[in-house]
């Protein structure tokens, strides 16, 4: 889990997620809902968010709020 939180850490800080250690889980499963990657797979996550970022930030991150606020 979240081997990617680093490499996202300022699309999560434009998105206004405070990453902690009780959060983590629920955003974990939120990044992967948006990438649409199966739960846990981490690299599949990775590879994915780097593609949709590098199509639209702006999108991105909207859709990691929606998620999170759903």
């Amino acid at each position: 889990m979240s081997c990617y939180f680093r490499w996202m850490e300022d699309k999560l800080a434009k998105a206004g997620i405070d990453v902690k250690k009780e959060n983590r889980e629920e955003i974990d499963r939120a990044i992967h809902s948006v990438t649409g990657v199966d739960y846990k797979n981490c690299s599949a996550v990775l590879k994915k968010g780097k593609e949709m970022i590098a199509e639209n930030e702006e999108n991105f991150v909207v859709k990691l709020e929606k998620a999170l606020n759903e």
